[in-house]
Parts: C-alpha cells; structure tokens; sequence
C-alpha cells in the first residue's frame, strides 16, 4: 500500500540531501521492486550522478538482457564496477541489496548472493559513493543513462557500512525502518556437521577478525582444547574445523581472539 509507482515517465529526485553521501567509503543500498511487464528500455532503479555518465546506478536491462540487474559505479568515464546478472527478475516482488565493504561490491536478491554474472565487461572494485568526484544528484526510478523505471519500489535504505547476510535478511523480512544499524554481530554460527572424525563449523563473524575453533568435554569448558583457527580475509563468512573429532559427544565454541 505505501510503494511508490512509476509510470515509465517520472522519478524520486531527493537530491536535497545529496551532501550525505559524498564521503561514504562503504555501504549498503537495499529495496523492493517490481517490474511491470518487459520493456525495450534499460529501466533504471537507483542513480547517484553527476548529471553525466558518472555514476553509482542500478538498472533492469532491455532488450535482450530483458529482467538482468545492472549494477554500475562509474568514475571519469571508466567502469570502475559493472556486474550484469545472468539470471532474470522480471515480474514480481523482489527485494535487493547491493553492498560494498571496501574490496568489492555484492548483489543479493531475496536474501541470496549472486555470483553468477556475465562476463564480457564485468569488473569490481573497493569503489564506493566517495570515489564519484561532483556528485549532484540522487534519483529513484530514473538515471542519467539509463530510462526511466516502469513498475513499483518500496522500502528504499542506504545504510553506511557493509551489511551481513543475516542484516540483509534482517531488512528484508521485518523492514528497513525495523533496522536498528550498527556493527555486525561478532558471531553467528550458521552450520555445524560432522563427516566420520571431522566436525566443521561455519560462521559469521567480522572481516578482518581472528577465530579460534574451542573444544571441551564439559560445557562450562574448564578444559578447552583450540582446534583450529582462521582469520577473515574479504569476507564475514568462516569455516573452522576439528579432524580428531573420535568422541560420541563433545562441546564445541567459536571465540574471537
């Protein structure tokens, strides 16, 4: 009931608060859109511009890449990122985010990391609203280059830093205005499994931090046992594992060095 609709003629133009993000160097776009049906046009969604060809834009492409999102960041006139999905999300409800935590941008749609995208002119980077010199202009449902969006978007947030996985989730299932931002938990661990004597644990935890795989016998861990280690490296995503796991029963903690 509160999306806003586009016509295929019209846009949001909030450029009156365009001094707040000049200078972010990480960050996280998150909407829900909805295409009408497909169009000849690229369509495009998001656009922080100069009011040229420089810009931070997220599209829905025409023609023959007709539902593929188009994600630009685009600095004296080269692609400093361009990542053009392979799948297509015409039609329907969809809720995307894009982040950047400074290495490289990152396209989730419904709550899923894309990975799979086209490969002629694909680049990415650390590059972010602050690599953009003379930003004059933010848009919704209209770009520079791009045409103007034919269809709904709702619930639109920029958030300055990187979110998780689980915050993305987090906006996507209770709303962005539900949010309450902040750092990214220090862990969540997200799969444990067990292969003949290997026990694997994967989680969440913090880009650049330090994790110790902790063993006991008893869970108030009076006796621990560090089995494994890792430090994260471009990614909040861990794995740790312990290989002499022999015992019918055990407790088994990740903790931050």
């Amino acid at each position: 009931g509160t999306a806003y609709s586009f016509d295929g003629g019209d846009l949001i133009d909030a450029s009156a608060h365009i001094a707040n993000f000049s200078s972010p160097t990480t960050g996280t776009i998150t909407l829900w859109f909805n295409a009408n049906a497909a169009g000849s046009t690229r369509r495009a969604l998001f656009s922080l511009n100069t009011g040229g060809v420089d810009r931070i834009e997220v599209e829905m492409n025409g023609a023959a890449n007709d539902g593929k999102l188009l994600l630009v960041i685009r600095e004296a006139d080269t692609n400093l990122v361009q990542l053009r999905t392979n799948a297509t999300f015409e039609g329907g409800w969809h809720h995307l985010a894009v982040t950047q935590d400074g290495t490289a941008a990152r396209i989730y749609v419904d709550g899923v990391e894309i990975t799979d995208f086209e490969v002629a002119g694909q680049s990415n980077s650390g590059a972010w609203f602050d690599d953009i010199s003379d930003l004059t202009s933010l848009w919704l449902g209209d770009d520079t280059v791009a045409g103007p969006w034919d269809g709904s978007i709702d619930d639109v947030a920029i958030f300055d830093g990187a979110l998780s996985l689980s915050q993305i989730n987090e906006v996507r299932l209770n709303g962005a205005e539900n949010f309450v931002a902040g750092p990214p938990p220090s862990l969540n661990i997200t799969n444990i499994t067990k292969s003949g004597s290997t026990v694997t644990v994967t989680f969440e935890g913090v880009d650049g931090q330090s994790y110790d795989l902790n063993k006991s016998t008893d869970l108030d861990f009076t006796t621990p046992d560090i089995k494994d280690s890792v430090t994260l490296s471009g990614t909040t995503t861990g794995v740790l594992e312990d290989s002499t796991a022999t015992e019918d029963a055990a407790f088994y903690r990740v903790e931050q060095q």
